[in-house]
C-alpha cells in the first residue's frame, strides 16, 4: 500500500506543501508566544521559553493536520494519488489510526506529536544548551 504511493511524485508534492504549512504553523505560534520579549531562554520551567514554545507548535501542528492536508487531498481527488483500499488499511501497522474520525485523528496526531517531536526538540535543546553554552542558552 505504502510503497506505491511513496512512489508518486503527486505524494511528495503533497508532502512537501503540508511540511512549509506546519512550518510557517510552527513558526507563527512560536512567534506568537514570544511577542514582546527582548531575550529568550531556551528552558525556563516551561513558562515563557523556547522549549515550551516547541512543545506547543507539536501540539497545534498535529491538531491542525487537516488544514495541511489539504493537498494531499486535492491529489486524492485529482486520482494523482489512490485511496488505500480497505483491506490494505487492515492489513497495516497504521490501521488504529487510520481507522478513526477526523477529530479522534487529530486529537491523537497532537498528542503524538507532542511525545515525539517536542519531546524530542526539549532533550536536544536542553543537550546543546548543556554542551555549547555551559547551560545558559538565550536567544537575543
Amino acid at each position: 500500500m505504502w510503497s506505491e504511493t511513496l512512489r508518486r511524485r503527486a505524494f511528495w508534492k503533497s508532502f512537501v506543501i503540508a511540511y512549509v504549512i506546519n512550518i510557517s504553523l510552527g513558526l507563527s505560534i512560536n512567534a506568537f508566544l514570544m511577542r514582546g520579549m527582548i531575550a529568550v531562554p531556551f528552558q525556563h520551567g516551561f513558562k515563557n521559553d523556547m522549549a515550551g514554545a516547541f512543545m506547543w507548535s507539536a501540539f497545534f501542528c498535529g491538531l491542525c493536520a487537516p488544514l495541511a492536508s489539504f493537498s494531499i487531498a486535492q491529489e486524492v481527488k485529482g486520482g494523482h494519488i489512490q485511496v488505500p483500499k480497505p483491506e490494505e488499511v487492515e492489513s497495516s501497522c497504521w490501521r488504529w489510526l487510520l481507522k478513526r474520525r477526523g477529530c479522534a485523528r487529530c486529537v491523537i496526531l497532537a498528542i503524538g506529536n507532542v511525545l515525539v517531536f517536542g519531546t524530542l526538540t526539549a532533550l536536544a535543546g536542553s543537550l546543546i544548551c548543556q554542551l555549547v553554552a555551559s547551560g545558559a542558552c538565550q536567544l537575543d
